[in-house]
């Protein structure tokens, strides 16, 4: 895997160094899994997560995060919710707080329609966030090793 990483590998890659809570070599490994397949819409979802919503300042680009969040958006006609939940964390660190909550309320909704009441709570919780004025960074600490 290490002679040649697909962008798949390196999905896998980033989604596993996210969880430990290493958050700078995540960005490099879905940066690259994007480089190699533009339209990985996982890759470009999770990336635009990590960079908006990163614990660590100095991993954060709200305008990348917004860029790739959009992308994946775009892809997929703007019918994802965990997609559009991901543009509105983009939106609130890019410090757009009207088109966070706008976006927020509309995955709430579609998540209600798709009767899916953990990823409307978590949208709800969001909200609040951006209600008040404040973006949303992930909270959850990495695994004990």
């Amino acid at each position: 895997l290490r002679a040649k990483p697909t962008a798949k590998v390196n999905y896998q890659l980033g989604l596993a160094q996210t969880v430990i809570g290493d958050y700078t070599n995540a960005v490099a490994a879905l940066r690259q899994a994007v480089t190699q397949q533009p339209n990985f819409v996982d890759a470009l979802n999770d990336l635009a997560w990590t960079l908006a919503t990163a614990p660590d300042p100095n991993v954060r680009r709200p305008d990348e995060a917004l860029t790739a969040a959009m992308r994946a958006c775009e892809l997929t006609t703007n019918r994802v919710a965990r997609y559009l939940g991901t543009l509105d964390a983009a939106y609130a660190a890019a410090g757009q707080f009207p088109q966070a909550i706008a976006t927020a309320q509309r995955v709430v909704e579609m998540a209600q329609a798709m009767h899916d009441a953990g990823l409307a709570k978590m949208a709800g919780e969001r909200l609040k966030f951006y209600q008040a004025g404040q973006p949303y960074f992930q909270s959850f600490a990495p695994p004990n090793r």
